[in-house]
């Protein structure tokens, strides 16, 4: 996941036992066209503070080198620098104790748009980030699609699929409504149990890599939230413990069908006999 704030000016990385770890540089005075070994290493003691707070968070020394600004990075995140975090104590001559209200943990990390891009397996096996990385830099939310039942087979009735039928989705029927979000592009993914009535999307399981489970049971008619789920960073990962909140009321749903895309029905999420159906509304002309 990739932000399109600032124009990064070299690319650095350093191989480390969690996977490779980038650092984009950016906002740096005359960095036009080709940086040279001074330039960077000027660059990089300019985000020194946070190069150290990332070095305590993962435990390991970072031996950052060049690379190639069209290398692909590993699958993973990209954190951004905040403008609000960005004023180096030599920008002004201001002292940062004579500010009001200065804390002293409140300090320099980097320029403004510099870029940290971890990989999954470095963030599925870290512990939440210390205060400075959680609040001065802004940390992405990802689109996440949301499952919420799958059948065998096709509803046995001809006419549940047709515009006024109305299918049952067993597992709203549990106390908990098991659910799974799946980020096509990364291949992240994991269960939830989610409160309909409330809203509330709660983990019920660690974030996996790779393959979904789901991928390994026969195929399936699915169920899917029509809208891609918005899921920042810091809940996805566990760094804070509240609920997600997804209204299941107004919400469309979509059925898809082993065979391809295209849903074999649509429709709102409707209150029923203690849980919850599809209430189609409208079924494409190819599956009429």
């Amino acid at each position: 996941m990739s932000m399109s704030h600032s124009r990064v000016a070299c690319h650095l990385q350093a191989q480390t036992p969690l996977g490779p770890i980038r650092l984009g540089l950016c906002g740096l005075p005359g960095a036009h066209g080709h940086m040279d070994n001074i330039d960077i290493a000027l660059a990089l003691a300019r985000c020194e503070p946070l190069l150290l707070e990332l070095e305590g968070w993962l435990a390991c020394e970072l031996d950052l080198l060049p690379i190639d600004s069209g290398t692909p990075p590993p699958s993973g995140l990209e954190a951004m620098v905040k403008t609000s975090a960005a004023r180096h104590p030599d920008d002004s001559p201001e002292r940062d104790e004579d500010r009001p209200g200065h804390d002293t943990d409140d300090g320099w990390l980097a320029p403004a748009g510099t870029r940290c891009h971890l990989p999954w397996t470095a963030l599925l096996n870290l512990p939440a980030p210390p205060r400075l990385l959680g609040s001065q830099l802004t940390w992405p939310s990802l689109p996440f699609e949301m499952e919420i039942a799958r059948y065998a087979r096709p509803p046995a009735k001809k006419n549940a699929g047709q515009a006024g039928g109305l299918m049952l989705l067993p597992l709203s029927f549990e106390a908990g409504w098991p659910v799974r979000l799946t980020h096509r592009d990364s291949d992240v993914h994991l269960h939830c149990d989610w409160q309909a009535n409330s809203g509330r999307l709660k983990h019920a399981g660690p974030v996996s890599l790779g393959a979904s489970d789901a991928t390994d049971e026969p195929p399936a008619w699915r169920v899917l939230l029509r809208d891609l789920v918005d899921v920042p960073s810091d809940w996805l990962l566990g760094w804070r413990a509240e609920p997600l909140s997804v209204e299941a009321a107004g919400a469309t749903a979509r059925m898809n069908s082993p065979d391809g895309p295209v849903p074999w029905a649509e429709g709102p999420i409707v209150p029923a006999l203690g849980g919850s159906a599809l209430l189609v509304d409208r079924q494409p002309a190819s599956h009429a």
